[in-house]
């Protein structure tokens, strides 16, 4: 199993799986040259890909796919109401989407693949769990709280990708205009660094062994602040990483 996120931030989001033999991307953010430039630094070919999963419909997580898709043509897995985004409609024919219109749990070449609602202010949001024979992955990129079906979903994954966007202090000091800190600390905005430690830590009697970190703001978080924060909420049971906005990070 592999599992490394390519880069996450507000400019972009995208993360290799790689398990059981299968190849597959969660998001396709920031642009196609990022996108294939960052595959082939971990040694992996574009064309290699066998879906690509997509969260939501939010530039930042599907803005590579118009030129991406030109080239490469891998199958794109989303949710019917985002797939109504004009770029999506733009980027990928119809018949290379594989739509689903509730929550699934499907096999991907004897992956099993689990889509799950999370709160995020788009049209609809998603997060992903992987389920192999080599371990059990999930993906959560945004999310505003965490919900009882969110808990319910990823329990038991033994790896985790979750959001932690912001510090709370570091927010309020933050460039960001007033409306924008609203909508950040909104039910539907993003997760602080304490409240994805919380979370974390509730997983951790589960079996989560370690996580990656990720959408770090760059106005209202850093790398260090999210790591430490979510460390003393989870304890020393559970490895915790940081992600970078434009270099790769490794989860396992």
């Amino acid at each position: 199993m592999k599992v490394i996120n390519l880069y996450s931030g507000s400019s972009g989001n995208s993360t290799y799986i790689e398990i059981d033999g299968m190849r597959f991307l969660v998001d396709a953010g920031w642009n196609a040259k990022a996108l294939c430039s960052s595959l082939l630094s971990i040694g992996v070919s574009p064309d290699s890909i066998d879906r690509i999963f997509v969260t939501h419909e939010h530039s930042d997580h599907i803005s590579a796919l118009p030129v991406f898709e030109k080239k490469h043509c891998v199958p794109v897995v989303i949710s019917e109401v985002c797939s109504g985004c004009r770029t999506l409609c733009d980027a990928v024919p119809r018949d290379r989407m594989t739509v689903f219109r509730t929550p699934f749990s499907e096999c991907f070449g004897g992956v099993k693949v689990t889509s799950f609602p999370v709160p995020h202010d788009s049209r609809e949001c998603f997060g992903y769990r992987f389920d192999g024979s080599e371990g059990s992955l999930a993906v959560i990129t945004d999310i505003g709280i965490v919900t009882e079906d969110v808990k319910s979903a990823v329990r038991g994954c033994e790896y985790l990708i979750l959001e932690s966007n912001y510090d709370p202090v570091m927010l309020s000091k933050s460039i960001y205009p007033p409306d924008l800190q609203s909508r950040i600390l909104s039910p539907t905005g993003h997760l602080s660094n304490g409240d994805c430690g919380d979370f974390a830590r509730e997983l951790s009697g589960s079996g989560l062994k370690k996580m990656l970190l990720a959408h770090i703001s760059e106005h209202s978080n850093t790398p260090e602040t999210a790591a430490e924060t979510v460390k003393n909420r989870v304890g020393p049971s559970v490895t915790v990483i940081p992600t970078s906005h434009t270099a790769p990070t490794e989860l396992v």
